[in-house]
């Protein structure tokens, strides 16, 4: 698909809204700003929020953040955080496609105003550990 626009492109923003920004932590290596992440099923990851104003300065929700996942089979959450800042991501049974949604309250005070995260989570095959071998039926010489 090819998109081609001639003379400005202007976009409008009408609210500005609190929202997260993703880190991922896997071997002691962080990686942040994550919006999709190709996890190996014989690994994990532990994923991180950090609520965020429409500037992208650091700023607070009230009470935890809620974790779930669209597809447990494909990847579920362990070790939620007491604060719901952290969730461990555990690949499933199955490989596939799935999201990782967590969302807060940023109103502060007695409302509910509430935001969402999305973190698209693609389960993949580990690495190879040795071979299956399959034969053909026996057949006369």
């Amino acid at each position: 698909m090819k998109v081609t626009v001639s003379g400005a492109l202007e976009f409008q923003i009408d609210e500005e809204e609190p929202t997260f920004i993703w880190s991922i932590i896997h071997n002691s290596i962080i990686t942040k700003n994550v919006t999709m992440l190709i996890l190996p099923n014989d690994q994990k990851v532990t994923a991180s929020i950090q609520p965020v104003d429409s500037k992208g300065n650091p700023a607070q929700i009230q009470g935890p953040a809620q974790w779930s996942s669209s597809n447990d089979n494909i990847a579920s959450l362990q070790n939620i955080a007491a604060d719901g800042l952290s969730a461990d991501v555990i690949p499933g049974a199955t490989l596939g496609t799935c999201q990782i949604n967590v969302q807060g309250d940023a109103d502060l005070g007695t409302g509910v105003t509430t935001i969402t995260g999305v973190l698209d989570v693609q389960v993949v095959a580990g690495a190879a550990v040795g071979f299956t071998i399959t034969t053909s039926p026996p057949q006369p010489i």
